[in-house]
């Protein structure tokens, strides 16, 4: 998975721990994708385990095997944490690496990742009605793709299975605590229990039954079903993370998460007031109230996704509005695969309300083609901005190792909650992706 092995030494206070010393020395090895990532995991580590830092002996460098052949204990840490993502030490001197000078750190309170991934299993369970008109009559609540089935899905599926981001436990503990890409059943691939069968089968007729020709009703479906699956994961997310801070005793766990639950509130209601106006000009059946990018191809996709982003660069590096500032009305854009007569699609969809800042994302595309950069290397970066996404097998399996990981961090790196990576659309992942553009429509 390209990452390293980096290792720090802090100064620090022991608090909850029982420690003869005032002052600590505290030893780990992380296994990440970069230093300033590995250094943001130890410190919160450090927090796990009772320990305040007061400062930074040895900051986090890349380290190897061999630079601990000489310390039994240290080899060990290095081994453990390329097994499993960490392992720390604590000294009460800085260089007292013998078993007189070692402590043991014993963490109490911690919620097992087992645990975590039960609740948010149990979660993705919990199905509702979406629509505006939902009521007691919505019983049969079905298990529904959020990207096109019989013609996207199943056309890049090969034996009933594609390649996604994964994060079950299995994986976690055979990667180092790391997600990665693996192969999963297209039944259980960008599904959510989000709609009644009757709601789903009427609203989506159009887009389910027919290939996208486009019209503006075609289009405003594809956008509503890609908020909506967003909404539902967002939603499930609150519920979630409430189910865990009751569960929770360790301090540093409960301001981490205290703290992402704070984004996720301010991400859910900013669909959920995008989801009201969809909604009331659902009502209406106004669908022209949408601007849109279509992109058509004449191949055989090798990719399908669904997914809904808030813009923050444009495709040339510049600022587009501030997403970490939760005072401020974002703008948003959907983006999705769709089936056409003759190949497929590429569609970006936003709403009027939400045009200054995605005509200048669009603005940005057009000078960077203008001044030579590829289009679908652009496009595939928006695609590894949101969860919602499948590769053919065939695709994936004939990428060269250097590719995969180019994919693999630029998606889970700012996907990280201790990233300090943004989402970057303007380099990266170039000369991958085959896709060829023979059209563009606009509205």
């Amino acid at each position: 998975m390209n990452t390293e092995i980096y290792y720090m030494v802090l100064k620090a206070n022991p608090n909850d721990v029982n420690f003869k010393a005032d002052t600590v020395f505290y030893a780990c090895w992380v296994n990440d994708y970069n230093p300033e990532d590995a250094l943001l995991k130890a410190q919160f580590k450090a927090g796990v385990y009772g320990f305040s830092i007061q400062d930074i002996v040895i900051t986090s460098m890349l380290v190897h095997e061999s630079d601990f052949i000489n310390s039994e204990h240290e080899l060990k840490c290095f081994k453990t944490a390329k097994e499993t993502g960490f392992c720390g030490l604590v000294y009460g001197e800085p260089n007292d690496t013998t078993d007189k000078g070692i402590h043991t750190l014993n963490a109490t309170g911690l919620l097992e990742i087992q645990e975590i991934l039960n609740i948010m299993k149990k979660s993705k369970l919990k199905g509702r009605c979406l629509h505006y008109d939902s009521g007691n009559r919505c019983t049969e609540i079905i298990n529904a793709h959020s990207i096109q089935n019989k013609k996207m899905l199943q056309v890049i599926a090969e034996n009933g299975h594609v390649i996604v981001p994964v994060h079950d436990y299995s994986t976690l503990s055979k990667n180092a605590g790391k997600s990665t890409y693996d192969k999963r059943g297209i039944n259980k691939v960008s599904t959510f229990l989000g709609f009644c069968g009757k709601h789903d089968t009427e609203l989506f007729k159009v887009i389910d039954t027919a290939e996208l020709k486009p019209t503006d009703e075609q289009v405003f479906l594809y956008s509503y079903r890609s908020l909506c699956r967003e909404y539902f994961v967002k939603e499930n997310a609150l519920n979630d993370f409430s189910q865990m801070l009751s569960k929770v005793n360790n301090k540093a766990i409960k301001e981490n998460l205290s703290l992402i639950r704070i984004g996720e509130e301010s991400g859910f209601l900013l669909l959920k007031n995008l989801k009201k106006e969809y909604d009331e000009l659902l009502k209406k059946k106004n669908f022209s109230n949408i601007e849109y990018l279509l992109f058509t191809s004449g191949q055989k996709p090798n990719m399908a996704f669904s997914g809904i982003i808030n813009p923050d660069y444009d495709f040339e590096g510049n600022l587009l509005q501030d997403i970490a500032n939760l005072s401020i009305e974002l703008s948003s854009m959907t983006i999705c695969s769709a089936p056409m007569k003759n190949g497929w699609g590429f569609l970006i969809v936003w709403l009027k309300s939400s045009s200054e800042i995605c005509n200048q994302l669009i603005d940005s595309l057009i000078r960077s083609i203008k001044n030579g950069k590829s289009l679908p290397d652009m496009l595939f970066r928006l695609t590894l901005t949101f969860e919602n996404h499948a590769f053919n097998p065939t695709f994936w399996e004939n990428l060269s190792l250097d590719s995969k990981n180019q994919i693999t961090k630029t998606f889970f790196i700012p996907a990280d909650i201790f990233s300090q990576t943004n989402e970057n659309v303007s380099t990266g992942v170039e000369n991958i992706i085959n896709w060829e553009f023979q059209s563009v429509i606009e509205k």
